[in-house]
């Protein structure tokens, strides 16, 4: 039942209690209002069990409106829970919100109807309306705020960022880069939010601020943004080694390895910093046994969502290491996992990824061949991935030609993936346009940073290997235009790390 599932199941015990202690009482005898309560809240109980959310809605709004303020707070926050979810999944979502703020007004409400109010803000783009629920959250509700997806936290930033919401974006991240937001996403790892709330305090002219944000920052993705952003690298000490920092990360994501062993999340987390640093062989030792295990899918709590990315781990360090044979069945046993609940999509075109990089365009169109399916969903992202893995294919095996549908539609969906439509110019040879594409993202501020980390020099893998974008970007950088559009827009940096891609 979608979203609405997060409110539903604590409801049942909470409604049948109420309504059973009503009618239960031996002394005195229940009233025939009691009484009247009591089949009411059954009836609820019984429709929202058998999924009949049509009259579970009904029977709630009416008991809401008949009793105004009459009912125990816990029972009136479990019925606009269950209200709020039908109203959302027949689609009335105003009606949904409405209720979901009532809700969401008493202590007692659960943490799924926060998480309901925090998505039908983003949804209608209420996005100071958001920042309060997340400072609500905060107040009292934290376990709320640390079981909503952090996915929903980051487009919430971004947005408040593109609408120029300065001091909504600042009183957000001071809450997401607190102690006291401790996401479950990310056994509790902040740090995306912390570089981002120096950013905004370094913009603000609060130097000592920002510097103490950044000190706990260690993630390598989190600390190669800040290089490109002029007012958080210059926080960065003058002696600021990159690589030490890696270190420091992997050393951090092996404790916390250490303290959840049922979570596959941490070890994949360790498996990308080994990775990162060149140790491809280490990913293996740590891998190889987990994913080798027959249990592997049910011995980890975070098995719907991490398994497939630990084979996905595996395969990065196999072709790290030019072994195209062992990287290719890895990213296909990582296929053949279900992520999140769903077909797979993220290594089926990983797998095709690989077989275009080591020569392989025909095996790498058979592969892509399952998105055919219109059961084989994926997020726009996802799609322009898939366009782009598919567009190099057919160009490599059957000319430029061939690749003109995902062309078309990359240069259509530009915002879901913008760097993809790049990509795509380079396997077509289009120079030309590959060029005036990353100029144009060197100018535009959201995109800059992007665009100059993947312009970037970064260290070459163990052995060598067959040659694919790093080579096709190293060419396009010998262009004087895009040589002056580098150097305008800050220039780029030698980074002493592995590509997060191979």
């Amino acid at each position: 039942m979608g979203i609405g599932m997060w409110l539903a199941r604590t409801v049942a015990g909470t409604v049948m209690l109420a309504g059973t202690a009503a009618a239960a009482a031996p002394e005195p005898a229940p009233t025939a209002q009691e009484r009247q309560l009591a089949e009411t809240l059954t009836a609820i109980d019984a429709a929202n069990d058998a999924g009949d959310c049509r009259k579970a809605r009904t029977l709630g709004e009416g008991l809401l409106k008949a009793r105004p303020g009459k009912l125990k707070a816990r029972l009136e926050a479990a019925l606009e829970g269950v209200v709020a979810q039908c109203a959302f999944e027949a689609g009335a979502r105003d009606a949904a919100y409405a209720h979901a703020l009532r809700g969401t007004g008493f202590d007692e409400s659960r943490d799924g109807l926060w998480h309901l109010r925090l998505f039908l803000e983003l949804e209608a783009k209420k996005y100071g309306a958001a920042v309060a629920t997340v400072d609500a959250m905060m107040q009292g509700h934290g376990a709320a705020l640390n079981s909503a997806p952090m996915q929903w936290l980051y487009r919430l930033d971004q947005e408040i960022k593109k609408a120029g919401l300065k001091a909504e974006r600042r009183r957000l991240l001071a809450l997401l880069a607190s102690d006291a937001y401790v996401p479950n996403d990310s056994l509790g790892d902040t740090q995306s939010f912390q570089e981002s709330y120096a950013e905004v305090l370094a913009e603000a002219g609060d130097t000592a601020g920002a510097r103490a944000a950044l000190a706990g920052v260690t993630d390598p993705v989190t600390l190669i943004d800040a290089l490109f952003d002029p007012k958080v690298a210059a926080l960065l000490p003058a002696d600021f080694d990159m690589r030490a920092a890696a270190e420091r990360q992997l050393a951090r994501d092996r404790a916390l390895a250490e303290r959840h062993p049922d979570r596959l999340a941490a070890i994949d987390a360790v498996a990308n910093d080994l990775r990162r640093l060149g140790r491809p062989k280490e990913v293996l030792a740590l891998l190889q046994p987990i994913v080798a295990r027959t249990d592997a899918a049910t011995a980890f709590v975070d098995a719907g969502d991490k398994l497939s990315w630990a084979w996905d781990e595996v395969a990065r360090a196999y072709a790290m290491l030019g072994r195209y044979d062992d990287a290719a069945k890895a990213f296909a046993a990582g296929a053949a996992v279900d992520e999140s609940g769903s077909a797979n999509v993220s290594q089926v075109i990983n797998l095709a990824h690989l077989q275009m990089r080591f020569g392989h365009p025909q095996e790498a169109l058979k592969t892509l061949a399952v998105f055919d399916d219109p059961k084989r969903k994926a997020s726009p992202y996802g799609i322009m991935e898939m366009r782009l893995a598919r567009g190099c294919a057919n160009a490599a095996a059957g000319g430029a030609g061939a690749a003109a549908a995902d062309l078309a539609y990359a240069k259509a969906h530009p915002d879901d993936h913008p760097e993809a439509l790049g990509y795509l110019y380079l396997c077509l040879g289009r120079m030309d346009d590959a060029a005036a594409f990353f100029i144009a993202g060197l100018q535009d501020p959201l995109r800059r940073v992007r665009i100059l980390e993947t312009l970037s020099d970064y260290d070459s893998p163990p052995v060598a290997l067959p040659p694919g974008f790093p080579e096709k970007i190293a060419q396009l950088k010998t262009r004087p235009d895009l040589k002056a559009a580098i150097a305008r827009a800050g220039g780029t940096r030698r980074i002493p790390l592995q590509e997060s891609d191979l």
